[in-house]
């Protein structure tokens, strides 16, 4: 196969949110959910802290290109923050070594 296949954003979102809501495996919830709103690149996504998400708004120096960019958190973030209770200092993706 060559070229690009997209994602469905409905049906993403649906997967991450179930993966939030069931506990299966909530933290790959998040970065589906984060992933798909954001728009970032993956380097991106694993600095994000849960204070930044709380916020309306944040502003992040991308890893790749240097460059700052504001980004917008959108209702579809809002809406599953409360289903995880950890302090805003930390980091939104850890690996299983911490």
């Amino acid at each position: 196969m060559t070229g690009s296949t997209y994602i469905d954003f409905d049906k993403a979102t649906a997967k991450g949110r179930k993966l939030i809501r069931n506990g299966d495996n909530p933290n790959f919830g998040l970065l589906i959910i984060c992933g798909i709103n954001l728009g970032l690149r993956i380097g991106d996504l694993l600095t994000l802290t849960f204070e930044q998400l709380k916020q309306d708004e944040f502003t992040i120096t991308e890893e790749k290109t240097g460059k700052k960019r504001t980004l917008q958190v959108n209702d579809n973030i809002k809406f599953i923050l409360p289903h995880f209770k950890h302090p805003d200092s930390f980091k939104c993706f850890r690996s299983q070594k911490g």
